[in-house]
């Protein structure tokens, strides 16, 4: 079995964008863990303020 590591993308949180992210980077969905909603803010700094999907999966980790 190979090393698996966790990652994480952040998408705009409507499905078309979440879908999207999940097809680009070739995640399987028995590779997702979780799938959180952090709403927006309008107090965000450097932020658009828009509420965002975090997702994340386990990804396999190359030879060593």
């Amino acid at each position: 079995m190979s090393p698996q590591t966790l990652k994480e993308i952040i998408v705009r949180a409507d499905a078309e964008s979440l879908n999207s992210a999940i097809a680009e980077k070739h995640i399987a969905p028995e590779s997702i863990i979780s799938v959180m909603l952090q709403q927006g803010s309008g107090l965000a700094i450097g932020d658009s303020g828009e509420a965002k999907y975090r997702v994340i999966y386990r990804s396999q980790v190359g030879p060593i």
